[in-house]
């Protein structure tokens, strides 16, 4: 793995950059996976249950940019618990 790898983040609507142990997995997988490129962690801040928005207010942004990503990552993190069966 190149040493010299970048790692930024940028917050849309608040966003934070999680380091707890739900949040940061993703994190360290996706800087570990994309050897070679520079990666930049978009945390998107909305209410836990607007999955809709979340994702709409990042897809706005990114369509904003005059080079986006050439190749993106989303997940979710959260609880079981807060799912509904």
């Amino acid at each position: 793995m190149d040493p010299n790898i970048t790692f930024d983040m940028l917050s849309v609507d608040g966003g934070i950059n999680n380091q707890l142990p739900c949040g940061a997995g993703f994190n360290g997988y996706t800087v570990g996976m994309a050897t070679g490129v520079p990666v930049t962690f978009i945390s998107t801040g909305t209410l836990p249950d607007d999955l809709l928005t979340e994702m709409l207010d990042q897809a706005n942004y990114l369509l904003t940019l005059e080079h986006p990503p050439q190749t993106i990552l989303d997940t979710i993190a959260g609880l079981e618990s807060q799912v509904s069966p």
